[in-house]
């Protein structure tokens, strides 16, 4: 499986690489939802190639209908189960608004959890394409206990790289940490779907 540094050094050695993630990180930050969906189906691609085991490396930004169409699905997926559960957290923490610390208790398991949750629900999606099977809970619980050792790493660095960014300049840091976390979702799955052979 690649590494971190690995991806992060494929990245960079693309020419056009700030000028890819810049382009994804703009159609985020615009209040637009259609732009948001499509920027979506560029990393539901890159998910895709992660678990194709296909080298590392950013797509053009062509096929705009079938982006939308693809940024549909993660889109859906991304609402269930990484909103849903942000939201949810925050709601629980809302009793302890006047203490920062214990207000951020129930947000710190669920900031790590959902990105690999979302991931294991998409991942199972594309075995067959059908809807089904992102609410199979059983085979996403097993998904996530016996991953956790492959993506705790890129969970974590992506987190971190999210907290660094400042508010301004969340949309562009989300998405280049994006473009290689959720590559390394989709291959950390599929290895783990290979040695469960």
């Amino acid at each position: 499986m690649p590494t971190l540094e690995q991806l992060i050094k494929r990245l960079f050695s693309d020419s056009k690489w700030f000028s890819k993630v810049m382009i994804g990180g703009f159609l985020t930050l615009l209040p637009i939802i259609i732009t948001q969906i499509i920027a979506f189906g560029y990393l539901y691609r890159l998910f895709l190639a992660g678990k194709e085991k296909r080298e590392f490396e950013l797509p053009e930004w062509e096929d705009w209908k079938g982006l939308l169409v693809d940024g549909l699905k993660f889109f859906l997926l991304f609402l269930v189960f990484i909103s849903l559960p942000l939201f949810l957290a925050w709601l629980l923490s809302w009793p302890f608004a006047g203490n920062p610390i214990l207000a951020r208790l129930p947000l710190i398991p669920v900031m790590f959890i959902v990105g690999p949750l979302m991931s294991a629900s998409l991942y199972l999606y594309l075995v067959r394409m059908e809807w089904k099977d992102c609410l199979q809970f059983s085979a996403i619980g097993i998904m996530l206990k016996r991953g956790v050792f492959s993506y705790a790493v890129p969970t974590l660095a992506f987190l971190g790289l999210l907290l660094l960014g400042g508010l301004a300049i969340v949309p562009f840091v989300f998405f280049f940490g994006a473009t290689i976390y959720f590559y390394i979702m989709g291959y950390t799955y599929k290895e783990l779907e290979i040695s469960s052979r």
